[in-house]
């Protein structure tokens, strides 16, 4: 029988779609729930056997419901935050339950909702509706199991050390970009990480090393790595990882316990000659692209000698750089479909190209004369780029087969085969995206249409639908969503939380209202937040560099800097800042920036050589006023130059930007940075000053030199400008201020090579007149030119001047100081168990949350919440933001419950009302005892009688409860929340939730309580009954 086949990723990616694996009868059902301390954790949950495998996520009560044959399961469960809880084997027949408990891990940092990523590559799973896509920072590989609709991390090592990936950067010193794979076969999955190669066989709970050493140390850049190219075939009995690296070729044996690569002395192609493997119906095969236009075409063994080809085939391209592979099979033949491009032409050429495509029976070995599609129609909007000279064939080619007829991806371009004809129609110009797709497992182009694909603003984007028999992407600005219907493509980057973050900030309201923006690149977008980051929404569907939020004299303004522009005829004209007034979550996002009179020619830069780059904003505290800075200045051929503009806002639809140049004969360098203090509220000697840092460029680039500019008088009509004498002539980085009590503290460092400047750290008392420096701790990790790494980012208590946190270097180190400077200890070691490892970006910003900690007449939530109990700081890195407990010892200990009872257990319904989150007056009382202050949740569930009907408690009556075994189930009715203090604790409580009385019967009450640190009791129970009056 014909068998469709979802090829293998790996150098010359390939993607088969002719429809789904067998899908195999559901006979049973395994349910899960994953707890920690007693209390539901939302996870995904997988289970793999010899019958089956599946995944699915767990509801907000932690409970995951999958369908499985009969059969011996392992099982495991994840969630970020907490190691994987596993159970090696669950037999499953019929209805089977059971509880997983989780751990939380050590892990620091928390991710805020904020979803966008580099992306590098996205493969899809064997299993239709999982996909797997690698980023280039930690956690490197997210897991979807909803066609896109959102995505988990696969287990990172800085939350299980033991069953995760490694939680260090997949590539050291400039070397190649690692790669990733799956089988076709559910749950496999492999990835080059450090300088190993891992597999995981559980859909990315739990990760393995592949033995040998496939990842050479002759990489560029240094002395490690170069990453090998990965292959998966795994069809029948036969299970192989195929691993090239140059010259040299690996295979290893996955059907072993312990697999490990072995060198081949016979490898299936020379260097340079593109291959890919596809599963057939019964084995997994290799399709080799030869110089001189020959395809070959093997079987894949673990073999350290190529078996002879099975089939061969000319008329191929005599120049391949890439092939794909893949389509229907039966029993002992190969795929149905080769696909090779190959020319000589520039990568970023249209012209020269040349692809070809074979086809042939499922049940044929022969391949049909190749038929070709010579010369690529150059001009917009079409970007199709079928080579790329120096790089191993790492674009795609997805092949579609039925026989005789067939489509395939390369590039942006779709190929459609029939008869002798190919033909190829530009599929994707609407988007920032030059290919590596991945077509899933069940793909079929009508009741599966899901086609995945990196793209290279947001992350990855999703196809749905098809126009002209062509998978179609949306426009831009659509956010995905799960499943397989045609509306739910879009953006695909939902909990993929691992975006650019070049700022961030808190409101006016403080803790309550956070502003978050993304770069261009990597997350594309800038949002916000009115619930203390338990929610974001879109504020603009921009990136941008620098955001700003304050209370004005009109409204309180939300402003974002959306970046700068290379030269181009319109640009000069297209407003580069965004202002809102008021914002709220209710609040429409942008399309573009709004402030009109911000274009690059309001800032003096246009001709064709300007190059302008916005980095950093400054509110002023009740006024609609603020500053901007950048760099202006002939970008190609140098003249670079700082520049920064006061600006008033003149509310209106839209409003309107009035500029005034501030310090333009004294800035000589990048502007790195801004801090001001207002008038109001500051020390005298800070009073309406504004500071500018010159220096390194925010973003990259290299300036050893630079100063620390003090203007005075800001915002007057004549600002006083001096250069800051006593810091020395290096890049100033990072400057704030603790405005109250005039202290000002200054981060430095940067350049190149030899010229690279020490980090160092200055403070000044007298309001930024002059510095002393303080001394930090000795560098002990990657230490250039046995230097201190640069100061990344500064902040500062805005209650107290004397606590400091400062970030160091490109992984994520971060120093804190409660006494000014004379003392540090380490906040976050990314060596550290738990730590995490931001990988050549590092934190960019910090932000400690300011005395307020919630909005008025709003009750703290979220971050907010948190903020303000255990003095979290948010922190901007170059791999998301998230909320840091960095500010002295992480609390790991769970409250403790000695007690827990109500009085009495029997009782009616009083008359008064049992607020939900306030005092009762009449009725019963629950009464606790706990070790610390928290938030106590007591849970009311209504007792249930029923019979035992497999493995659960179900209500029945008549015949079907007879001679079943009695149970008792519980219903839940509905949940009290109180605050806890430390010690002797006690809930009035009148038999009402809020006005609703509850039932005659008998209930469990299940008491929780939470500390500020968030970590959880055990739960106790209590039980009381409920009777007539």
């Amino acid at each position: 029988m014909a068998r469709t086949i979802r090829t293998v990723a790996g150098a010359a990616l390939l993607t088969a779609f002719a429809g789904a694996l067998p899908a195999l009868a559901s006979a049973a059902t395994l349910t899960v729930r994953a707890t920690s301390n007693g209390l539901p954790v939302s996870v995904a949950v997988s289970a793999t056997g010899r019958a089956g495998q599946a995944i699915a996520t767990s509801d907000a009560s932690g409970t995951a419901s999958l369908s499985l044959p009969d059969g011996a399961y392992a099982i495991a469960a994840g969630a970020p935050g907490y190691k994987v809880a596993t159970r090696p084997s669950v037999n499953v027949s019929g209805e089977v339950s059971t509880t997983l408990a989780l751990d939380r891990s050590g892990t620091s940092f928390d991710a805020l909702p904020v979803s966008g990523a580099e992306t590098h590559r996205v493969v899809a799973d064997g299993k239709p509706g999982v996909f797997y896509v690698s980023t280039f920072v930690v956690p490197q590989i997210f897991r979807t199991t909803d066609y896109g609709g959102h995505w988990l991390p696969v287990t990172p090592g800085y939350d299980d050390p033991a069953a995760g990936l490694p939680k260090d950067r997949a590539f050291r010193h400039g070397a190649t970009d690692a790669d990733l794979t799956t089988s076709g076969y559910p749950g496999e999955v492999a990835a080059v990480v450090s300088d190993k190669v891992y597999f995981s066989a559980d859909f990315g709970m739990t990760w393995h090393t592949v033995g040998g050493d496939a990842v050479t140390n002759d990489g560029p850049g240094g002395p490690c790595c170069r990453a090998p190219a990965l292959f998966w075939g795994h069809a029948g009995a036969t299970s192989v990882l195929l691993a090239r690296n140059g010259a040299d070729t690996y295979v290893a044996d996955m059907a072993q316990a312990s697999p490990a690569f072995k060198g081949m002395a016979a490898p299936y192609a020379a260097q340079g000659e593109p291959l890919a493997v596809a599963d057939g119906a019964d084995a997994p095969w290799v399709a080799v692209a030869h110089a001189g236009g020959t395809v070959t075409v093997h079987p894949l063994t673990s073999a350290t000698s190529a078996p002879a080809p099975a089939t061969s085939r000319d008329g191929f391209p005599s120049s391949p750089s890439q092939i794909g592979f893949g389509g229907t099979s039966a029993a002992g033949n190969p795929p149905s479909a080769v696909v090779v491009s190959g020319g000589d032409a520039l990568a970023a050429a249209i012209g020269g190209d040349t692809v070809a495509m074979a086809t042939k029976a499922a049940d044929a070995d022969a391949f049909d004369a190749p038929a070709s599609a010579s010369v690529i129609t150059a001009g917009p909007p079409k970007r199709c780029v079928l080579t790329e000279p120096g790089r191993d064939a790492q674009l795609p080619v997805s092949p579609v087969s039925g026989g005789t007829g067939g489509g395939a991806f390369s590039a942006a371009c779709y190929l459609a085969k029939s008869g002798s004809t190919v033909t190829l129609t530009d599929a994707y110009s609407q988007l920032n995206a030059f290919g590596l797709f991945a077509f899933d497992a069940g793909y079929d182009g009508a009741a599966d249409p899901v086609v995945l694909s990196k793209e290279g603003t947001r992350g990855v984007a999703k196809s749905a639908g098809a126009s002209g028999g062509v998978p179609a992407f949306p426009v831009p600005d659509q956010d995905a969503g799960a499943g397989t219907d045609p509306a739910s493509g879009g953006f695909a980057v939902s909990g993929i939380t691992v975006p650019i973050t070049t700022d961030t900030t808190f409101g006016p309201a403080g803790a309550q209202q956070i502003a978050t923006v993304l770069a261009t690149e990597g997350g594309a977008a800038t949002l916000a937040s009115d619930d203390g980051g338990a929610t974001t929404k879109v504020v603009i569907r921009r990136g941008g560099s620098a955001v700003a939020w304050w209370q004005g004299q009109s409204a309180s303004w939300l402003v974002v800097a959306n970046g700068g522009t290379f030269y181009d005829p319109s640009s000069d004209r297209t407003d580069l800042i965004s202002a809102l007034a008021n914002w709220t979550s209710a609040t429409p996002a942008l399309d573009k920036p709004n402030l009109a009179g911000t274009s690059s020619s309001d800032f003096g830069c246009s001709g064709m050589t300007c190059v302008l780059t916005l980095a950093a904003l400054a509110g002023v505290p009740g006024s609609d006023q603020f500053f901007v800075a950048g760099t202006n200045g002939n970008g190609f051929v140098g003249g670079q130059k700082g520049v920064v503009r006061r600006v008033t806002i003149q509310p209106g639809d839209p409003p309107r930007a009035e500029m005034t140049p501030i310090a333009d004969s004294d800035i000589t360098q990048p502007v790195s940075d801004l801090a001001y203090c207002p008038a109001a509220g500051s020390a005298q000697a800070l009073a309406d000053v504004l500071f500018i840092g010159e220096g390194r460029p925010r973003f990259g680039g290299s300036a050893p030199n630079g100063a620390l500019l003090r203007v005075a008088g800001a915002t007057s009509g004549s600002p006083s400008v001096t250069k800051v004498a006593s810091l020395p002539d290096s890049s100033v980085n990072s400057v704030r201020a603790n405005c109250a009590a005039g202290t000002v503290y200054a981060g430095t460092g940067g350049g190149a090579g030899p010229q690279q400047t020490s980090g160092r750290l200055f403070k000044s008392t007298d309001g930024g007149q002059s510095f002393g420096e303080l001394t930090l701790p000795a560098c002990t990790g990657d230490c250039p030119n046995n230097r201190l790494p640069v100061i990344q980012a500064v902040a500062v208590n805005p209650a107290n001047a004397d606590e400091v946190l400062i970030s160091i270097g490109e992984t994520g180190l971060l120093d804190r100081t409660v006494d000014g400077g004379a003392t540090w200890t380490v906040a976050h070691d990314p060596a550290s168990a738990g730590g995490r490892n931001f990988t050549s970006a590092g934190i960019l910003d910090l932000e400690i949350p300011p005395a307020a900690a919630a909005a008025r007449g709003r009750a703290a939530t979220g971050f907010a919440a948190a903020a303000a109990r255990s003095g979290d700081v948010l922190a901007g890195t170059g791999g998301g933001a998230y909320i840091a407990r960095v500010r002295g010892s992480a609390d790991r200990t769970a409250p403790r419950l000695s007690s827990f009872s109500v009085t009495p257990r029997r009782f009616a319904v009083g008359p008064g009302r049992t607020p939900l989150s306030a005092r009762a007056r009449r009725g019963g009382v629950f009464r606790f005892r706990v070790g610390e202050a928290g938030r106590a949740t007591i849970a009311i569930a209504r007792e249930q009688r029923g019979v035992r009907i497999g493995r659960r408690c179900r209500r029945a009556a008549g015949r079907r409860a007879r001679k079943r075994r009695p149970c008792t189930s519980y219903a839940p009715v509905g949940t009290l929340r109180r605050s806890a203090r430390a010690g002797a604790n006690k809930v009035p409580f009148s038999g009402r939730l809020g006005r609703r009385a509850l039932k005659p019967a008998r209930y469990r009450a299940l008491l929780v309580v939470a500390d500020a640190a968030r970590n959880r009791s055990r739960p106790r129970t209590a039980r009381f009954e409920i009777v007539r009056r």
